[in-house]
């Protein structure tokens, strides 16, 4: 039996459900069903009150609707009471559940890429991210080899758009190998820069186009208004030739602050054309929202949006989902020998056993090569077999995973109780894996 991924979002764990419902859940290992006991004089059986509900759902399992519809009546409801141990696992079910199908991307302004390759590339593989959107890259046309061959894991690709002047700039896509994309022509801005990207998701086509404005400044000479006109052009050009896009980047405009000017005008550019921005967490170490991600259409829609800080840039990773499932893994065919079940015994009774047949050495050395390769044969065939490729790291040790745990742990506790002292142990947590990271490779191909 199978589940439809939007039934299970639909169910609030915040409702409670019935007590069959409940039973039928635990049968079919949703959740465990253990109760959770309560501390303290207010744990007793007075304050833990029954739930009546007239909540059912109607488990089809027809092979043509093979999942849990729902059929949800009038329901009392309680001002008292905690939610029951079946709540409590769906939400983990929900939290954790949903990025196991989900296309992930996510959006970074790295501020060069050099140096930090490694640290990107981990990130990346951790959260199983599909499409990466980089801006600032610092990268150039010719001997930036080096660093993007560090930063794209196997069975990714790797476009970029460097900076035809000055210097910083440029925009990068990541993403995995099965995921049809190419850069596409664009027209080129005063104010801001544009990758277009053309992704292939599920059988649609679906455009990304990355972001980068730079900040005003003396010498560049770029006002708002100039950014104005040409993104509302942009816009305009993007809606007319497109029903599938993405608009995502760093905007350097605190769109958090609505009293500003700026803000307001962006944000009527963005009402004239339908469009929405879902970025509502601060995503720069100085507290604002300056990198976006825009879109029209509900199914491009991204959710469950967080930002991550590994303190590698002033920015954080902003990383999303949107409702397309993710590609097939890349699978490729091998073919290996079973030696681990061979008869050794057998084989090497086999080899004794073996009359040479030859006048010369040269001719005993080849009659002895293609025998042996008979006898192997025989005893340990080949076998073919298609396996999953997978982005891994020769290098990644133990310390590293250890670390990785304490900075998970002191995120949580930073995020928890908001201190300057747990922020700045978060901090040199971070700077500390991304340490060990580099002396984890550095020392592997040194061994080597």
């Amino acid at each position: 039996m199978t589940y439809s991924r939007d039934f299970l979002l639909s169910v609030c764990p915040s409702k409670h459900l019935s007590q069959h419902t409940k039973d039928r859940i635990e049968d079919l290992g949703i959740c465990n069903g253990k109760q959770r006991r309560s501390r303290g004089r207010r744990s007793g059986a007075r304050v833990r009150k029954h739930v009546k509900f007239n909540t059912s759902i109607c488990l089809d399992t027809s092979p043509d609707h093979r999942h849990i519809q729902p059929l949800i009546t009038d329901r009392s409801i309680v001002e008292r009471g905690r939610k029951d141990s079946v709540c409590r696992n769906l939400t983990d079910v929900f939290k954790r559940g949903h990025r196991k199908e989900n296309l992930t991307f996510c959006l970074f302004n790295c501020r060069s890429i050099n140096k930090k390759e490694l640290q990107i590339r981990d990130y990346v593989i951790d959260n199983d991210i599909d499409c990466v959107c980089l801006t600032e890259t610092w990268l150039h046309d010719q001997g930036s080899e080096f660093s993007i061959g560090q930063v794209t894991p196997e069975t990714y690709s790797f476009h970029h758009k460097p900076r035809t002047s000055g210097r910083g700039g440029g925009l990068a896509f990541l993403a995995k190998s099965n995921i049809k994309s190419k850069p596409r022509p664009w027209l080129e801005y005063k104010s801001f820069e544009c990758l277009d990207i053309q992704a292939t998701l599920k059988n649609v086509s679906v455009q990304i186009f990355i972001i980068y404005r730079p900040p005003p400044n003396a010498s560049n000479n770029l006002s708002f208004p100039i950014f104005r006109d040409e993104f509302s052009d942009f816009v305009s050009l993007v809606v007319s030739r497109h029903k599938y896009f993405i608009i995502l980047g760093d905007f350097n405009i605190h769109v958090d602050n609505v009293s500003s000017q700026q803000t307001r005008d962006f944000n009527e550019i963005l009402d004239t054309f339908h469009l929405t921005q879902y970025v509502e967490r601060p995503t720069h170490k100085a507290g604002h929202i300056i990198d976006l991600v825009i879109s029209s259409d509900s199914m491009l829609s991204p959710r469950f949006i967080r930002c991550d800080d590994l303190h590698i840039s002033d920015h954080a990773f902003v990383i999303f989902d949107i409702a397309q499932r993710k590609p097939p893994p890349v699978k490729r065919s091998i073919t290996y020998r079973d030696t681990r079940n061979m008869d050794i015994n057998a084989f090497d009774r086999d080899i004794s056993n073996h009359s040479f047949n030859a006048n010369t050495t040269t001719d005993m050395v080849l009659d002895y090569q293609v025998n042996l390769s008979n006898l192997f044969d025989n005893h340990a065939p080949k076998v073919a077999k298609t396996i999953i490729l997978r982005p891994n790291t020769e290098w990644y040790r133990a310390n590293v995973r250890r670390a990785k745990v304490v900075r998970r742990r002191l995120e949580r506790k930073k995020d928890k109780s908001g201190k300057a002292c747990d922020e700045e142990a978060y901090k040199k947590q971070c700077e500390f894996v991304a340490f060990l990271i580099d002396e984890a490779k550095t020392e592997f191909y040194s061994d080597t």
